[in-house]
């Protein structure tokens, strides 16, 4: 199958949703904070997030050996339904996202680091274990 008919209008005939845009200067500010704690050595690794955060965590657990993670992450408001919100979450898309691992003694430097350059960054979680969980926290959203 190319990829012209992998795409949702060409699969299912429907095109919906509006790209998320992108602001120069927040790409800039993370592409900078990244070359300086890779210059540090103060992170293990860096993927960016293309698309889906959930599918970016499985498959950084891919080819590790059975090294899995625990994590975390906050539900989406895009509607009174909280599974819809949870869905989102994981398979939602959002422009300058890096997923970052780092050693438990240079996570705060880290966290320094990125509130210095202006880059919201906060931890999602943990790696070890031999399974991957992501788990949504419960939030309610008065509408």
């Amino acid at each position: 199958m190319s990829w012209e008919q992998r795409v949702p209008e060409a699969v299912h005939g429907v095109v919906r949703g509006v790209p998320p845009s992108l602001d120069l200067d927040a790409e800039r500010a993370l592409q900078t904070l990244l070359v300086e704690l890779a210059d540090a050595r103060l992170m293990r690794s860096a993927t960016t997030v293309p698309m889906a955060v959930g599918v970016t965590l499985a498959e950084c657990c891919f080819d590790t050996e059975g090294i899995g993670a625990d994590v975390s992450i906050d539900p989406v408001a895009v509607g009174r339904a909280e599974t819809l919100n949870r869905a989102a979450a994981l398979f939602g898309e959002s422009a300058s996202r890096v997923i970052v691992s780092a050693a438990p003694e240079a996570a705060s430097e880290v966290l320094r680091r990125a509130s210095a350059a202006g880059v919201p960054a906060r931890i999602i979680g943990r790696t070890g274990g031999c399974l991957l969980r992501i788990t949504v926290e419960a939030t309610w959203w008065l509408t």
